[in-house]
């Protein structure tokens, strides 16, 4: 990754997502379904991720999952396991007891699609070099998050910090 700016662009995006779980009961139900479906017999996990959800939580959701995978680049596999099923359960609020709307085996199968997602998208949100230039509205896409944090002033980062 050449331009950790974009992560603000994440952060900004995540916070917004927040405020209502990323992924509804119906969604989490669905992605159950597909999981449950012979390896063989599934759809590619692209046009299972199509299916199930919304452009908006697409773009979110792949955006975290796409940093997540290059963060655990060199993280511990039992280190990115639990981090990653936090990740999950964040997207569907299963961390909130009383929301908990499924099985372990459900979370489970959750989890693995989380996981197969973020391998299919590997570290495609922050590679422009990834997308190929004969695809202009994905490459246009690609670049809005940086050239939108280029345009802003950078007037506001000359305060200095609070220290304590």
């Amino acid at each position: 990754m050449r331009d950790v700016r974009i992560h603000s662009f994440l952060v900004c995006d995540w916070f917004r997502s927040l405020s209502a779980p990323a992924l509804t009961v119906e969604a989490c139900n669905a992605t159950v379904e597909a999981e449950r479906v012979s390896p063989f017999e599934r759809d590619p996990i692209s046009s299972e991720i199509t299916r199930i959800t919304s452009s908006s939580v697409r773009h979110t959701l792949g955006m975290v999952l796409s940093a997540f995978y290059i963060i655990s680049l060199e993280v511990k596999a039992y280190v990115r396991s639990y981090t990653f099923r936090r990740l999950a359960d964040a997207f569907t609020h299963a961390h909130a007891s009383v929301k908990l709307r499924h099985s372990p085996v459900e979370r489970e199968l959750i989890y693995a699609f989380f996981l197969d997602w973020a391998y299919s998208i590997q570290d495609l949100d922050f590679n422009v070099d990834r997308v190929e230039e004969t695809n202009s509205q994905l490459l246009k896409i690609a670049k809005s998050p940086s050239n939108a944090l280029e345009d802003t002033s950078h007037d506001d980062f000359q305060q200095p910090a609070l220290t304590f």
